[in-house]
């Protein structure tokens, strides 16, 4: 008996709800605390303006939403008590922690639970965005039916719903996709209504994670190169695309100029986390200890001079530093080791853990992507198309600034959409799957 897409589909988006729902209520049986915060210590706390505040749920995301919500004092404060106007974080998520504030109350359970619930849509949502990728790239839907499986069981993203602390609830890994997605179908339809769908999306993943600026730019380089003639009408769409990207972001970065007194692009912090991912004595891995020493959010000495001196002061503040210890052999030493770190090698936040199963489990599951990557250029070697050249510089683009900077395990997870969709396609070039779906 044959099973349809549709089916394969819909069992794949029930596997995916249940494993991550099935994580979450694990999570609470292991960390309660982390459920149940006590919201009267937690204000006495975060407004405390001797030494610096950080909940796991949000961090300084979180605290830019309780004192857009909580404290009417606008986008300020990242690291609690009173320091002043903030552009450390893009204001997407901020605004998504504002709502669940708004709706349920600051670092409620009832505002966990929702960031809970939205990524957990979000996740049901990235199992149909990587089936139709699928689709667009390969034509075949026995391939897109295997990777919608493959995501469902995706350890990364399951992984995600287990952890005691939160920051971006898988949003990041479901911009990265999207646009991706809406770049495809614009490829493949050439309509203004779908180039303008994908530039306004590009834009407001911006607003969420200016890390996306180097993957959007080679959608646009992309639609550059496909234009084998680059007559007027098709550098007017680039040209269109781009005047869509910036007309959105814009009034943004004036508000931020008004509120900063600088011109930052979306976030103020790039500079300080170069130099931080760059720090002596560090492998260019962001570790608890390398916070608790660098970083105003653990540090008492660094949060009374970025109170003191201002966000924009402080950050320029890093960059002599930056200057004073760059050693160019060194950083490409580490842009190594992070490249190895962000595609195949775990490095836990924290170094205690001791290594037992569970862990063995971490770093099997968080090499599949890097793994897959290879395994697809070894399946596709004599059939390489310029999409698989597309999906390649895109997932490259993204990594280029944690490769550069500094990076945590977490900052890969938006990889695995695409990697999954590569891993899909070599599992059917295996030839035993095709006759499992039958064909429409």
């Amino acid at each position: 008996m044959h099973i349809t897409p549709k089916k394969i589909l819909f069992i794949s988006l029930v596997v995916a709800l249940l494993l991550r729902t099935g994580m979450v209520w694990r999570n609470y049986q292991k960390h309660p605390d982390f459920f149940l915060l006590d919201r009267e210590s937690i204000q006495k706390e975060i407004n405390r303006t001797d030494k610096p505040y950080a909940n796991p749920f949000g961090y300084e995301i979180g605290n830019v939403a309780y004192s857009l919500v909580c404290n009417n004092t606008g986008f300020a404060n990242p690291f609690g008590g009173d320091t002043g106007p903030t552009g450390w974080v893009a204001p997407g998520l901020v605004l998504i922690y504002a709502l669940a504030f708004y709706l349920f109350g600051c670092f409620s359970l009832g505002a966990l639970m929702f960031m809970f619930a939205f990524s957990l849509v979000l996740s049901l949502v990235m199992v149909i965005v990587v089936y139709t990728i699928s689709c667009y790239l390969f034509s075949d839907k026995s391939v897109a039916c295997i990777t919608a499986v493959l995501f469902a069981l995706c350890p990364q993203d399951i992984w995600l719903f287990n952890l005691k602390f939160q920051q971006d609830f898988n949003v990041y890994t479901f911009l990265f996709v999207f646009v991706f997605l809406l770049f495809l179908r614009f490829i493949k339809m050439r309509t203004i209504e779908n180039l303008i769908l994908f530039s306004l999306t590009a834009a407001m993943a911006l607003l969420f994670t200016p890390v996306l600026m180097l993957p959007i730019g080679v959608c646009i380089l992309f639609m550059f190169l496909l234009s084998t003639d680059h007559s007027l009408p098709s550098l007017k769409l680039v040209a269109l695309s781009c005047l869509i990207i910036a007309l959105t972001i814009t009034p943004y970065i004036i508000y931020q100029k008004y509120r900063l007194g600088a011109l930052t692009f979306i976030k103020s912090n790039g500079p300080f986390e170069l130099y931080q991912g760059n720090s002596k004595d560090y492998d260019g891995v962001l570790v608890e200890k390398l916070f608790r020493e660098k970083h105003p959010a653990g540090n008492l000495r660094e949060y009374q001079a970025y109170k003191n001196m201002g966000e924009i002061q402080y950050v320029k503040s890093k960059v002599p530093v930056l200057l004073e210890e760059f050693d160019f052999l060194r950083f490409a030493e580490l842009t190594v080791k992070r490249f190895f770190y962000f595609f195949f090698i775990y490095k836990p936040y924290v170094a205690h853990y001791s290594f037992n199963w569970y862990l063995a489990i971490y770093y099997l599951g968080y090499i599949i992507p890097g793994m897959s990557m290879i395994l697809y250029m070894v399946c596709r070697r004599k059939k390489l198309n310029r999409f698989d050249v597309l999906l390649y510089t895109y997932i490259l683009a993204y990594a280029l600034p944690y490769l550069c900077a500094g990076i945590m395990y977490r900052y890969s997870f938006p990889v695995c959409t695409l990697t999954t969709i590569m891993l899909g396609k070599c599992v059917s070039m295996t030839g035993r799957f095709k006759t499992a779906v039958e064909k429409v």
